[in-house]
């Protein structure tokens, strides 16, 4: 009978465990997509603001968030570029 009870609960908790593990299986799946995404934003943001000069291919080359923030948004970073 003790032994029943326990095989319930190991069950249990294993299907708890593989509801988790689905989980996370798409949230990571979730979260790659949405880097794509990203990384293909920041390819087309590097492509239009190539006539701006080499200051943004120098800074896609880094890959910090710093530079990522000011690829997402190249004017903004031209205009800091020129008053700092």
């Amino acid at each position: 009978m003790q032994a029943t009870l326990k095989c319930k609960e190991a069950m249990h908790e294993r299907a708890r465990i593989e509801a988790e593990s689905h989980k996370l299986d798409e949230y990571i799946e979730q979260k790659t997509i949405l880097a794509k995404r990203l990384k293909e934003a920041i390819k087309k943001e590097q492509q239009k603001a190539s006539g701006f000069g080499d200051i943004h291919s120098e800074a896609a080359s880094d890959g910090d968030w710093e530079t990522l923030h000011q690829e997402v948004h190249p004017c903004m970073h031209c205009i800091l570029h020129q008053f700092g």
